[in-house]
């Protein structure tokens, strides 16, 4: 299933970028991709026996329902994003989460990110480190290579501050 994409080809002109719109479909796979977040608002589906669940999609709307086997509602208590079910069975959460109106630093990322899909140059796809050509010479950093087929490292900080990555472990102390 393909969501839509995360920007327009208006939205990258707002910004002064001009891209093409696959550009901004693959931009947009991979911000989804490297975030685990399908980021629109949309409903989620999570089936679990933990009693303490971190919901993993993002921003957080309501929890819809939480029934157990027998489509029961089952009592749970909500702090933040973390979900902990008041009883012992196999339980199917549902969840609304996700943005209606993403924000500009997102719509501009994304928008950056097709841009430099765009106008890559041809050379770094194919592991060139160094063009040179009379007195002139250009060298590719390394995270221009690794970011033609991922994201470059600004751009991973910026999703990890939006997307903050859930902690797995958690100590509880009397």
């Amino acid at each position: 299933m393909m969501l839509v994409p995360l920007a327009t080809e208006n939205d990258a002109a707002a910004f002064g970028i001009t891209v093409s719109e696959a550009a901004l479909v693959r931009a947009s796979a991979r911000v989804r991709g490297y975030s685990r977040q399908t980021i629109t608002r949309a409903t989620h589906t999570l089936e679990t026996r933990a009693t303490v669940v971190s919901l993993p999609q993002r921003p957080l709307v309501s929890v819809t329902s939480v029934l157990d086997g027998d489509a029961n509602d089952v009592d749970y208590e909500l702090v933040g994003a973390t979900l902990s079910v008041l009883c012992g069975h196999p339980v199917t959460i549902t969840y609304e989460a996700g943005w209606t109106s993403l924000p500009d630093e997102l719509i501009e990322l994304v928008c950056t990110i097709a841009a430099r899909m765009d106008q890559a140059v041809g050379a770094v796809g194919a592991g060139v480190q160094t063009e040179s050509g009379g007195n002139e010479s250009v060298t590719f950093g390394f995270d221009s290579y690794n970011a033609l087929s991922d994201l470059a490292t600004g751009e991973k900080r910026v999703l990890d501050r939006l997307f903050p990555k859930h902690p797995r472990l958690v100590v509880v102390r009397p």
